[in-house]
């Protein structure tokens, strides 16, 4: 692997679990987090050679022996982060299971089309319409999606791929993308609940962290904003958001360019930013197979690596906050990484960037203290 910083494991390959390879798609296989994958598919009698498309699984990437299937005639189906609660959607009509009880907890109907819906955290799933976003919260008895905001007109020929919230449910990101010129162009529609107001930027991912910055006392919100510009270039903004908090300096942003290097990729695009609060570094995952590894206080590209020969098309942070779950169209289900006895030389001495080295150096033995990297 190029500058031999990165690691790539392959924990399993959906198509040794039965599932069929022509429905390892995007949206049938969902990830909301490496506690669940669930794939919406359909099964071959081997005696009759009839296909039925009716049937969810649902599996553990990081435990592959663990598998429950069901016959289930549903339009989508998308597992919460961290209950064991699947959500399905058949026409305008929700449902949530709960897993345990094997019972239906909540339901809805909405009036109106959605395009795009998932869980945005334990509590909330978000739904899409032509206009608007809306929020249906569990957490509140017998709630109903709720407007959240209106869809700013530059997504109005997009296909929304994505919608995020930071922790704080103040600021919100709409992803939208769309052919123009022969190129995929992305559209971020950036929303803050404070000020109800929208701003669109050019992004094809972004992502929100809570984070320390240096001289700052306390966490800040940060938007990460990657796009794939005209030709081979592309750009990673990091913004400090508001609201400003006492004891912080004055909000900062910085930025770093990209390089999509090979001429046949000339449709390849970011499909996902990952944040490692912990070590400090961006997963940018592109769809052909790229990753570009950033440092998340500079925006400075750290590596740019292949970690896959195939389409990557949904990928997702692990709950220890280090590693980057993803998977392919032919199936692999894949776990990157940095290496951790190697990464501060290697930007140390071949980068020569020696205060992220420094950085990256004192992350790494702090960890490693409380037992978290293991060997």
């Amino acid at each position: 692997m190029e500058d031999s910083i990165v690691t790539v494991t392959e924990l399993l390959k959906l198509t040794q679990v039965g599932i069929p390879l022509e429905h390892i798609t995007w949206p049938r296989v969902t990830m909301t987090s490496d506690q669940w994958i669930c794939i919406r598919h359909g099964k071959t009698n081997r005696a009759t050679a009839v296909v039925r498309n009716s049937f969810v699984t649902l599996l553990n990437p990081c435990r592959g022996e663990f598998q429950q299937s069901w016959q289930m005639s549903v339009g989508s189906v998308v597992m919460n982060p961290l209950k064991p609660l699947m959500a399905t959607k058949a026409g305008r009509h929700f449902q949530i299971y709960n897993l345990d009880t094997r019972q239906v907890v909540y339901q809805t109907r909405v009036n109106s089309r959605i395009n795009f819906w998932h869980w945005i955290n334990s509590d909330v799933i978000a739904m899409v319409t032509d206009k608007a976003v809306y929020h249906w919260d569990m957490s509140k008895d017998k709630s109903l999606p709720r407007h959240v905001f209106t869809r700013h007109a530059r997504l109005n020929n997009a296909d929304v791929v994505n919608y995020i919230v930071d922790n704080n449910m103040n600021w919100h990101a709409l992803v939208g993308l769309s052919i123009e010129d022969d190129r995929i162009c992305g559209v971020t529609q950036v929303y803050s609940a404070e000020h109800d107001l929208s701003q669109p930027i050019e992004a094809h991912s972004v992502s929100f962290c809570q984070y320390v910055l240096p001289g700052n006392q306390h966490p800040s919100t940060l938007l990460v904003a990657v796009a794939r510009e005209l030709g081979n270039s592309g750009k990673i903004h990091i913004i400090e958001l508001g609201p400003h908090i006492p004891g912080n300096q004055a909000p900062t942003r910085h930025s770093g360019d990209l390089v999509f290097e090979d001429n046949w990729e000339k449709y390849d695009f970011p499909i996902s930013v990952q944040i490692s609060s912990k070590l400090g570094l961006i997963f940018v995952i592109t769809k052909y197979g790229q990753l570009h590894l950033c440092d998340l206080e500079s925006g400075q590209l750290l590596s740019t690596s292949r970690v896959c020969a195939d389409i990557l098309f949904v990928a997702s942070l692990t709950t220890d906050g280090r590693s980057v779950l993803t998977i392919s169209r032919n199936g692999q289900v894949l776990l990157i990484g940095v290496k951790s006895n190697h990464i501060a030389q290697y930007v140390r001495y071949s980068l020569q960037r020696p205060v992220i080295a420094d950085r990256l150096e004192k992350v790494l033995c702090n960890l490693c203290h409380l037992n978290l990297l293991g060997t």
